[in-house]
C-alpha cells in the first residue's frame, strides 16, 4: 500500500482514474483516516487558527482578534466536526446504496466521502484570504463532482442512478452542515 496523501492531487486532476486505484487497492480504513482524512481535515482548522488569531475579523475600522484559547477552541470544533462529517456522509451513502443498485459497503462509501471532501479541505486555507471566497464554491461543486464519480466507480452504483444517489447525499451533507452550524452556534451562544 502507497501512502495515501499521494491521492490528493491526482484525484483533483484526474479523478476517474484515481478512485478506480483507489478502489483496487483496498487502503486500509486506517491508513486513510491516519494519513488522509486527518492531515487534510487540519489544514481548515489551523487556518482557522491562523485566521482568527492572528489575521482577525475586521468590522468597520476594528480589528478583533481572538484569544490563543478561542481560537484553538473553534479550530478543535471544526476538526471533530469535519471529521464527523465524513463518517455521517459515509453512513448515509451506505444506508441508501441498496436502492440506488449496490451493495451496502461502509469502507467503499468511506473512501468516496474521503476522497470527495479533498477540494474542500484543500480550499479551506482560503480563509486566510477571504477576496478568494468564490474558489471555495468552486470546490464545493467539485466536491459534489467527485463524490458522484466516486459513487460509480467505488460503490459500484450504475451510472444512471449514481446522480440520484449523489443528490442524497449532498441533501444529507446539507443537513448534516445545518445540524453541525446550530450546534456550534448552540454551544458559543452558551458560552462552550
Amino acid at each position: 500500500m502507497d501512502f495515501p496523501l499521494r491521492y490528493a492531487p491526482s484525484i483533483l486532476v484526474r479523478p476517474f482514474s484515481t478512485l478506480r486505484r483507489v478502489a483496487a487497492e483496498r487502503v486500509s480504513l486506517v491508513a486513510l483516516t491516519v494519513f488522509y482524512v486527518l492531515p487534510l481535515d487540519a489544514i481548515g482548522p489551523v487556518a482557522t487558527y491562523v485566521a482568527r488569531r492572528f489575521v482577525g475579523v475586521r468590522i468597520g475600522h476594528v480589528v478583533y482578534r481572538a484569544s490563543p484559547a478561542d481560537a484553538f477552541g473553534q479550530a478543535a470544533f471544526a476538526f471533530g466536526l469535519a471529521l464527523a462529517g465524513v463518517f455521517l456522509v459515509a453512513a448515509l451513502v451506505d444506508a441508501l446504496a441498496p436502492a440506488f443498485g449496490a451493495r451496502r459497503n461502509f469502507g467503499n462509501a468511506y473512501r468516496v466521502a474521503a476522497f470527495a471532501y479533498t477540494p474542500v479541505w484543500l480550499a479551506a486555507v482560503l480563509v486566510l484570504a477571504p477576496r478568494f471566497g468564490l474558489l471555495e464554491f468552486a470546490a464545493v461543486a467539485y466536491e459534489v463532482f467527485l463524490l458522484h464519480a466516486g459513487l460509480a466507480e467505488v460503490m459500484g452504483v450504475p451510472r444512471g442512478k449514481a446522480g440520484g444517489l449523489a443528490a442524497c447525499a449532498v441533501i444529507g451533507t446539507i443537513l448534516i452542515a445545518v445540524g453541525f452550524g446550530e450546534l456550534s452556534a448552540l454551544l458559543v451562544r452558551d458560552g462552550g
